[in-house]
């Protein structure tokens, strides 16, 4: 049977609410309002129209009365004689909505409920888009700031416990789309393909806190993970971009401000899809590790995103800092892989300045000036020379001669990565702050504020949604958190529903 939708909906006081939004522009342009009041007026009254609209599909529902039976997956089951109330929290207000559920018994637990599968109710009671609203809110603010903006503008009421379970559904969406985001065209990406990581530490609060508390004052335990410390994040990226040849000259005028080399010609070319990964290193009890590490987990997701992403004849580059263990998770996934090694620049450069002020605190600026120059121009066995020799002849502080040697160090052990004049001839990236930004972004903007401490959960959570934040796959993951929370294979009630009301 086929009926009119016009038909099945009553918009009741709807045609009062168009004449009184008609009066209040004609009111502004008679008293000459200003305009942000005329705004602020409109829009209240726009979301009193539509918690009326959402009451009007409410109530062409009839309850979900679809009939006496319903055939659904092979069964017949049976209307039960109780209706059911629920809250649905929306965006223009809160319903209480009765409905009629379906079962196989009158004591066994409802196995459909049309009203609510017809038109999408999700069953934690939040609408998605409000759910949405929050988690993008909570992204980026504390919970209470996010609840708090939301009430000025919607005039609702959104408890921050009910926000924190939002995130923390939202988060579990979040960490099925990183681990398999949508495809890339192949025409969208750039000629270099790179990989890189960073570390970086999350206060976390103590999850496993003593049966007796102690007294105050009383010495803590010396194993064990320690309340409020620090639990390392590892944050990584995959991201594209196209070739730049440049020239040490040109790089030391970035570096330093000045204009002593013929300038780049255009725009540097900006990294293209970027895909971001976190992941926090788990312990029990004793601070012993559980699972994988944080580092271990970044490195096979920038592995398994390598290969969905890489296209022939594209340059694979891996670039980290001098930490040993990024390179060795990286060389147990990828080994044998066709890729170059950059140690990124702007870890290099630190240490530059800090043997200018032991080696040569005049003239600070100048020495590292032309270090950097040569390394740059690949004279790095020049540069690890020099500082051998003046650190033997210059009679040094211990501290400052530890400072050396761990610098050298540091140096020899990254040289075979620090081939600089060959990567800038090449157009490759030498320096980025596309994992550095990423930190401070993704971690240490929302998670590292003061006086703020997490569970491992909720800090995950976090994690998860500003990493879809920052690689702007919002929607994708709302879709897939809609199909889940919905179910792919909604049926449409619209005859039955029409037939009843009939």
């Amino acid at each position: 049977m086929s009926t009119d939708v016009s038909e099945s909906v009553e918009f009741k006081g709807l045609d009062d609410l168009v004449l009184k939004l008609r009066a209040t522009v004609e009111c502004a342009l008679r008293e000459g309002t200003a305009i942000d009041h005329v705004e602020e007026d409109i829009f209240a009254q726009l979301l009193g129209m539509g918690h009326l609209l959402l009451g009007s599909l409410f109530d062409a529902m009839k309850l979900g009365d679809v009939g006496p039976t319903l055939e659904k997956n092979g069964k017949t089951l049976r209307r039960l004689p109780e209706t059911t109330k629920r809250s649905y929290h929306s965006v223009f207000g809160n319903f209480e909505l009765e409905r009629f559920s379906y079962g196989s018994r009158q004591s066994q637990k409802h196995q459909a409920v049309p009203f609510d599968e017809h038109i999408g109710l999700p069953p934690t009671g939040f609408s998605l888009l409000l759910e949405s609203w929050i988690g993008q809110l909570a992204t980026d603010e504390s919970f209470h700031e996010a609840c708090s903006k939301l009430e000025r503008i919607l005039k609702l009421t959104i408890h921050v416990d009910s926000a924190e379970g939002i995130v923390n559904r939202l988060g579990k969406a979040a960490a099925s789309v990183l681990e398999s985001p949508p495809s890339i065209e192949c025409e969208n990406e750039a000629e270099v393909l790179v990989q890189t990581s960073d570390n970086k530490g999350i206060v976390l609060r103590n999850e496993f806190p003593q049966e007796v508390p102690k007294p105050v004052g009383a010495p803590s335990e010396t194993h064990g993970p320690k309340p409020n410390c620090k639990r390392m994040a590892c944050m990584a990226g995959v991201y594209s971009v196209d070739r730049n040849p440049r020239t040490p000259g040109q790089i030391l005028d970035l570096l330093f401000h000045s204009h002593d080399y013929p300038a780049l010609e255009g725009k540097a070319p900006r990294p293209k899809n970027p895909r971001y990964f976190a992941r926090l290193t788990m312990v029990d009890a004793v601070g012993k590790q559980v699972g994988k590490s944080g580092e271990e987990q970044s490195q096979q997701w920038m592995t398994a995103s390598t290969i969905r992403r890489r296209r022939r004849g594209q340059t694979l580059v891996v670039m980290h800092d001098g930490q040993p263990s990024l390179w060795e998770n990286e060389k147990k996934l990828q080994e044998g892989w066709e890729q170059i090694e950059i140690l990124d620049l702007l870890h290099v450069i630190p240490r530059i300045w800090t043997a200018a002020k032991i080696l040569h605190p005049n003239t600070v600026e100048t020495y590292v000036k032309d270090t950097l120059h040569l390394i740059l121009m690949g004279g790095l066995r020049l540069v690890l020379m020099g500082f051998r020799r003046m650190t033997t002849m210059r009679k040094l502080p211990k501290l400052q001669e530890k400072e050396m040697r761990t610098l050298i160090n540091y140096l020899e052990t990254n040289k075979s990565r620090m081939k600089y004049n060959e990567y800038l001839e090449a157009g490759l990236p030498i320096a980025t702050g596309f994992i550095e930004g990423a930190c401070r972004h993704v971690i240490k903007d929302r998670l590292e504020r003061t006086g703020m401490r997490w569970t491992r959960h909720g800090a995950q959570s976090l994690l998860n949604l500003r990493c879809i934040e920052a690689s702007e796959l919002w929607e994708p993951m709302m879709n897939d958190y809609r199909n889940v929370v919905l179910g792919r294979d909604r049926r449409n009630y619209f005859d039955l529903l029409a037939t009843m009301a009939a």
